[in-house]
């Protein structure tokens, strides 16, 4: 094996920057393997080498300083590489490799000290140097996260955004058995370091927890910063649902929940997905529903006109909403939430509007109408298909008469009811969105 690799030629930090992500990431693997072959066999079997064939010159004096002068040509050019690395900008896609690095060097600690602590501490002392810049990069990458950068625009079909998923994967990733440990040593030291050691540390289950929180928080804040950008309500409030359900989903059963708290991640995303559905039912559908609200108050003479225009006014509104989603261009990614949406919306307009029709039958005796399930087939279209078709109509005569029209069934999502409470899980007579599989 060569201990001086073409990769570990490149040490600059501003030459690190501009090497590519994949590239530098088979270099830092391949400088956790080649440093620990170097210290546990290169650099051991150098001090034996030294120690045999010289010890007998000068009453030892002669070795240590043959052997610090080997050690140091090798050794360098690792410390070299690894401080260019954690002087290199802070990007949060580093933070795993920065940790790696961290437990390696952790882990070799002890060997070193045998190695070096008597025959040549400036090596030892350089090494502990750069223990200390790891844990500070990989704290500085970590920190980056929070920073999340608010000036990209919303998806205009409202669906979750790269950051979403990008950062969510990321805290599920780092909140596994494979990097807990490490990035709990480095939030552990790093405030050691400016609370003092004589200090009371918190615990380190309290330091990891606290931070996760902290960036989810601060994913948030970036989401909500998104939702303001739309001019269009009704993307923005299925935005908003597709992104926190998204973070709920992903989120729930996994260790990342168990360390930041399962009941307050479903506390802060569910409920928070929930009041967004029920809010875009009252942009996009509130209009359409109050067209048929039957009115007690009409006069007899009155009531029959009033109903023939209520209802071309409601067929209307049915196409406008049709049409603009279907303009739009709207997505629900996740299916089993996509069906709740699309069975809540049926059952805020359907039942109303079967209402309507019993309540005004006589008065549109005669008259070609939108039937109930001809209505309830467009919205189904919408949902499954991402447009929606044209509404029909068909004559009370030859169709379905208004006191017979059927009552919907299935379940009951409650989407047209008072509007919810913010602290409820289950949004009070809002949009109950349950629980769906995994996507």
């Amino acid at each position: 094996m060569r201990l001086n690799p073409e990769y570990l030629k490149t040490h600059e930090p501003e030459d690190i920057d501009r090497i590519e992500w994949e590239s530098l990431e088979s270099s830092i693997s391949l400088w956790i393997r080649h440093l620990r072959v170097a210290v546990h066999s290169v650099l051991a079997a150098e001090k034996h080498l030294s120690r045999a064939v010289l010890s007998s010159a000068m009453d030892g004096a002669v070795w240590p300083e043959c052997f610090a002068q080997i050690s140091d040509r090798i050794t360098a050019v690792f410390f070299r590489f690894g401080e260019g690395v954690a002087l290199s900008s802070p990007e949060p896609q580093k933070l795993f490799r920065l940790l790696e690095m961290s437990s390696a060097a952790l882990r070799l600690r002890p060997a070193l000290s045998i190695l070096f602590d008597d025959a040549a501490p400036d090596i030892s002392d350089r090494f502990r140097e750069l223990q200390k810049l790891l844990v500070h990069a990989a704290s500085r990458a970590f920190a980056a996260l929070e920073q999340i950068p608010e000036n990209s625009l919303p998806p205009p079909d409202a669906t979750v955004p790269g950051v979403v998923r990008y950062v969510v994967n990321y805290l599920k990733f780092l909140a596994g058995e494979n990097y807990a440990p490490a990035m709990t040593h480095v939030l552990r030291t790093e405030s050691l370091w400016k609370a003092g050691y004589l200090s009371r540390p918190e615990p380190d289950e309290t330091l990891l927890r606290e931070s996760l929180a902290r960036v989810l928080d601060a994913l948030c804040g970036n989401l909500e910063g998104k939702r303001g950008k739309y001019r269009d309500r009704v993307a923005a409030q299925l935005f908003a649902m597709n992104a926190y359900w998204y973070m709920y989903m992903r989120t729930r059963g996994t260790e990342l929940a168990r360390m930041v708290g399962e009941e307050e991640l479903r506390g802060k995303y569910k409920a928070a997905a929930e009041e967004a559905a029920y809010a875009y039912q009252q942009e996009a559908w509130g209009s359409v529903l109050r067209v048929v609200k039957t009115d007690g108050g009409l006069m007899s003479e009155q009531k029959g006109a009033v109903a023939r225009g209520k209802l071309e006014v409601f067929v209307r509104e049915v196409e406008e909403s049709l049409r603009r989603h279907r303009t739009a261009g709207y997505k629900i990614p996740d299916r089993d939430l996509r069906e709740q949406i699309k069975e809540s919306v049926k059952e805020m307009l359907v039942p109303a509007y079967e209402a309507f029709l019993r309540a005004c039958s006589a008065a549109l005796q005669g008259r070609t109408f939108l039937t109930p399930e001809a209505l309830r087939e467009s919205i189904g279209r919408l949902f499954e298909s991402g447009g929606g078709g044209s509404v029909s109509r068909r004559g009370v005569g030859g169709g379905v008469p208004a006191e017979e029209a059927e009552s919907p069934g299935g379940q009951r999502l409650k989407g047209s009811g008072r509007r919810p409470r913010a602290e409820a899980t289950r949004v009070g007579e809002g949009v109950d969105l349950g629980n769906s599989p995994d996507y």
